[in-house]
Order: C-alpha cells, then sequence, then structure tokens
C-alpha cells in the first residue's frame, strides 16, 4: 500500500485516513466508501504480503 509506507501509518490511522480524506481515497484506487477496507482487512492482508515474500 503505497500510501501507508509513505506516510508512516498504523493499520487503524490507515482505515481513519481513507474514511475521513478524498486524497487518500483518489491516491489508493478506491473509488466509492463501500470499498475502504477496515484495519483488520488491512492487517491480514499486511501479514499474508509478509509471508508470500
Amino acid at each position: 500500500m503505497p500510501t501507508r509506507q509513505l506516510f508512516d501509518l498504523s493499520d487503524k490511522q490507515m482505515e481513519f485516513r481513507w474514511i475521513n480524506r478524498l486524497s487518500f481515497h483518489r491516491f489508493d484506487g478506491l473509488h466509492t466508501s463501500r470499498q475502504i477496507p477496515d484495519r483488520t482487512t488491512i492487517r491480514t492482508f499486511n501479514e499474508r504480503l509478509m509471508r508470500a515474500g
């Protein structure tokens, strides 16, 4: 996730930013608020990326 790495955000902070900032939606290619993952989904995704290398 480019935005998360760029701003060094935690899962909780990333969720909050996606909910509250339209600029984060655009940067990460989210078109509607229904596409925003919650912090658990973000954590799970990152854990899978780490395991996959």
